[in-house]
């Protein structure tokens, strides 16, 4: 029947839109907001919007990883040890958290040197 609607539909519509929603939202946190509160941690520019860059792209391959374990495992069982080994090792009180000078620096001088091919103290 046209314009019939399933009203018992109607409830996971609606949570599966407000998961989007949440999604989304978190997104735009961790690209816009982490690059801005790594400098206030102390980080240079650079480094947070290499910190930024990491964890986006640590995000992709986490994804592909977890969908690729999915595929050929229950789901289930994959999420179980995905959620209790970050519980884990997010909260290891034996590893000292990371410091800024123990992150990887790239340079906007050392970008340039690459693509020129010139060396970075030759740039000055």
């Amino acid at each position: 029947m046209p314009g019939a609607r399933a009203p018992d539909l109607r409830r996971p519509t609606l949570v599966l839109w407000n998961a989007f929603f949440l999604v989304m939202a978190a997104f735009y946190f961790v690209t816009s907001w982490t690059p801005t509160l790594l400098v206030k941690a102390g980080m240079s520019a650079t480094q947070s919007l290499t910190g930024g860059t990491l964890l986006n792209l640590g995000g992709v391959f986490g994804t592909a990883l977890l969908g690729a374990l999915a595929a050929r495992y229950a789901l289930d069982n994959v999420l179980r040890i995905y959620l209790s080994s970050y519980r884990r090792y997010s909260s290891w009180p034996s590893r000292p958290p990371p410091t800024p000078s123990s992150w990887p620096s790239v340079s906007a001088q050392s970008l340039e040197s690459r693509s020129t091919g010139a060396s970075p103290a030759s740039t000055h």
